[in-house]
């Protein structure tokens, strides 16, 4: 008898935690988390936050920070 088993990957191994936090005007300073997204990509992510706040991307980016959040959760 042969027997057939497919495996199913998780949709989530590929995925990254992204932050958007508010732009400091002061080097050195972080700005505040406003929110995080679960997105394959960076891109994807902007345009995640940018429906959120009801902006285009490329105003989001000025106004806002984005960036992968480290493995180690910080």
């Amino acid at each position: 008898m042969l027997t057939y088993t497919k495996s199913y990957k998780s949709s989530t191994m590929n995925k990254q935690t992204f932050v958007l936090e508010t732009k400091t005007q002061n080097n050195g300073v972080r700005g505040e988390r406003i929110h995080k997204v679960v997105a394959t990509s960076l891109s994807e992510a902007v345009h995640m936050f940018a429906k959120i706040k009801q902006l285009r991307p490329d105003q989001l980016i000025e106004l806002f920070s984005v960036y992968e959040q480290p493995t180690d959760g910080k």
